[in-house]
């Protein structure tokens, strides 16, 4: 949010009209009136918020993964047939899964053509943080996104059954948007959707409970440079 300061005088409104009397007023030492705008509050648009930050792996993770790869290259020394037959199920079970959200998003995505952030954001009140609905709708529609394509969401989408988002992957999206949108994590628990977060409407609605981050150098998870919203 940035302020203006604006200054209006009546030669400002008059002098494109009356610019022949209007000089001869100000000659004769009439001082014109003023009016002033002060601080005129001009909200930042949203297409203009930060990217979504950038994921890495930290690394206690890449330890813990050395370690599990040392793990089962013993198991397969002493057990090939086993784990090559483990590893073929598992191999199948994932292909089959992988293959089945693949087709789902794309009949979505057949189903949603022409779909765009504008009907998505006029499914809410013109009070509706326009930031947290576009961090939104942008994270869910490119988590979904198939062959190259964002899918269009809706307001009214069950994000577990209709659009097959697991709960974890919900949880990072959320923390996308918030960090998007300038809003903190911290005290998800006492929020009142806590928990019933069902659909893309939800997760706009309990984002908006959350509180708004003052300090744009501050991480959504940090509580040191809060306001209460």
């Amino acid at each position: 949010m940035r302020a203006v300061r604006i200054c209006i005088t009546t030669g400002d409104l008059f002098s494109p009209f009356f610019g022949s009397f209007y000089s001869s007023v100000a000659g004769a030492g009439v001082k014109p009136l003023t009016w002033n705008v002060d601080e005129i509050p001009m909200k930042v648009p949203s297409r203009r918020m930060p990217a979504a930050p950038v994921h890495k792996t930290p690394v206690r993770a890449w330890f813990f993964l050395a370690a599990l790869l040392a793990g089962f290259t013993g198991w397969l020394w002493q057990q090939p047939y086993l784990v090559g037959v483990l590893l073929a199920v598992f191999g199948v079970c994932v292909g089959i899964q992988l293959v089945w959200d693949t087709r789902s998003r794309r009949r979505l995505a057949v189903a949603r053509q022409g779909g765009s952030i504008c009907e998505f954001a006029r499914s809410f009140d013109r009070s509706a943080d326009t930031w947290l609905i576009r961090a939104v709708y942008e994270e869910i529609s490119r988590h979904l996104s198939v062959d190259g394509g964002a899918v269009p969401v809706r307001r009214q989408d069950r994000c577990e059954k209709d659009l097959r988002i697991d709960p974890d992957d919900l949880d990072d999206i959320a923390r996308d948007a918030a960090f998007r949108a300038r809003r903190s994590m911290e005290g998800v628990e006492k929020n009142p959707l806590y928990g019933q977060v069902q659909t893309v409407g939800d997760l706009v609605s309990f984002l908006e409970h959350q509180p708004r981050i003052v300090k744009r150098e501050v991480s959504p998870d940090d509580d040191s440079a809060m306001i209460a919203s």
